[in-house]
């Protein structure tokens, strides 16, 4: 979470952007080659599925979106993930997103890649190797 700086100092809280992190275990849909899923496990082009960090949520308040840049946000939110795979390992991060052209264009944009739909193709999956 990044907090206004300005309004902290008054003791009032004002959050500009948040995240959330958690661990997911990734399924591959049986369409994906197996060199991708061995790239992305790191060891067997033979599994179905891999642990991956999930950004569950990453958003801006809406009334304050323009307090910070979307890219320097997701930058900050990488730096956090790569402090936590140095503790517990890892080697994708996954963000899962409504297909929109703004949306994929900003994620691709910082390094991830369309992996697949999720099962209720309401979401895509993208990845970015830690």
């Amino acid at each position: 979470m990044i907090l206004e700086k300005e309004s902290f100092g008054k003791r009032i809280v004002k959050i500009l952007a948040y995240f959330t992190l958690s661990l997911k275990i990734l399924e591959f849909a049986p369409n994906i080659s197996k060199s991708l899923v061995k790239n992305i496990d790191g060891f067997s082009k033979n599994v179905n599925s891999v642990a991956v960090m999930l950004i569950g949520q990453f958003g801006k308040d809406e009334f304050l979106a323009k307090s910070i840049n979307g890219s320097i946000f997701l930058e900050i939110c990488l730096g956090i993930i790569g402090n936590v795979q140095n503790l517990i390992g890892g080697r994708m991060v996954l963000v899962e997103c409504l297909p929109t052209d703004k949306i994929v264009s900003f994620y691709s944009k910082s390094g991830f890649k369309f992996l697949q739909s999720d099962r209720n193709d309401k979401y895509i999956q993208m990845v970015r190797l830690l």
